[in-house]
């Protein structure tokens, strides 16, 4: 039988959660499907031999053009770009639609400059519906799909390759990233919804019961000169340090040098951070809510707060560096789960079922 032609549509690549995503589905099943990436822009691109078109739209409204041209070519179009709907769904079309939804941060999380987006996108979202299938990345995610009228709607998590992200016994290969103890690392976007504020205020209260402490951020975003000026006004730059953008495959090396991984984020809709540290044997302290307590309740292998009193923080990792083998032995269990192994079948059963009904 030949091969069923596959468009994966996401926005920027920028080797960031979705595009992983992306990515390491067109990996993954290419032996089966002849896949074509599709995105609007690329940003920072690592190779993967994985072959990518940029469309580089100068509009949204031009997005939706040339998706409209291009969209009957593939049998399967899968996009997890929520303003990619309206230009995929809003006419009759041959190609099957699969939406793959990774949440919207909720309006209170958002910046002022940012709410007509945050609206835009959730008005393309309501065209969700229309797809023959729409998939949740999470329980939380899934709720909110059925919630504005999504039918049919499955869970597939997203994954992490647990060969790369792992346990490493080599110590002298993390041992110059090490610094403090414990070491907590935060991983993600240096943006307001990710609870930066949070997170500083949190270390003066982790101090006093751990004076060699030091916590770390790695990531970029469009906050991160504000933080690293406000961590300095604070005379806390001794002891939180903001690395800034690593390399994908320099990740697992922090992951390995920490002791720590905080997710307590104001909201998240998957928590890919959270999976990639369990994979190395990291404890998590999370926040009570979103897809983050789905995956500290499943794995019990870290700590739940509630990320209104940062001294919570400080009792969470007390209560877990006073049973540290127990937490790190049940987080690199449950990282299993998401190989992307396990996932890319749960997709391609997902994308057979859909041609079967055409």
């Amino acid at each position: 039988m030949p091969k069923r032609f596959l468009a994966i549509l996401f926005g920027e690549y920028n080797y960031a959660g979705i595009t992983q995503v992306a990515v390491q589905l067109a990996i993954k099943l290419r032996e089966t499907f002849d896949i074509t990436l599709i995105c609007r822009r690329i940003v920072r691109k690592v190779e993967e031999g994985v072959e990518i078109i940029e469309l580089r739209p100068k509009t949204t409204l031009e997005l939706w053009k040339m998706l409209g041209k291009t969209v009957d070519q593939f049998d399967i179009v899968h996009t997890h770009d929520v303003y990619t709907l309206p230009g995929l769904l809003r006419r009759k079309r041959k190609a099957r639609i699969i939406y793959t939804d990774h949440g919207i941060v909720p309006m209170k999380y958002s910046r002022i400059a940012s709410i007509p987006g945050t609206l835009f996108a959730h008005f393309c979202r309501l065209f969700s519906p229309r797809a023959d299938l729409t998939v949740g990345i999470s329980d939380y995610i899934v709720d909110e799909l059925r919630q504005i009228g999504c039918q049919s709607v499955v869970k597939i998590p997203n994954g992490i390759d647990t060969e790369k992200f792992r346990p490493i016994s080599e110590p002298e290969k993390i041992l110059k990233l090490k610094c403090g103890n414990p070491m907590l690392l935060k991983v993600g976007l240096i943006e307001m919804h990710k609870a930066i504020d949070y997170h500083i205020a949190s270390m003066p209260f982790i101090l006093k019961k751990f004076p060699e402490a030091r916590l770390v951020f790695i990531g970029t975003g469009r906050d991160l000169a504000y933080y690293r000026a406000k961590v300095k006004a604070l005379r806390l730059d001794r002891v939180i340090h903001f690395i800034g953008w690593v390399p994908h495959e320099i990740m697992p090396l922090y992951y390995n040098a920490a002791d720590i991984v905080l997710a307590v984020d104001y909201c998240h809709s998957f928590g890919l951070p959270i999976l990639e540290g369990m994979a190395c044997g990291k404890p998590v302290i999370a926040r009570n809510g979103y897809a983050m307590r789905e995956h500290v309740l499943n794995s019990r292998a870290g700590v739940l707060v509630q990320g209104e009193n940062p001294r919570e923080v400080a009792t969470a990792v007390d209560q877990i560096m006073d049973n540290y083998d127990f937490y790190s032995s049940r987080a690199r269990e449950y990282a299993k789960l998401f190989d992307w192994g396990v996932i890319a079948a749960q997709y391609r059963k997902v994308y057979e079922s859909v041609l079967a009904e055409s």
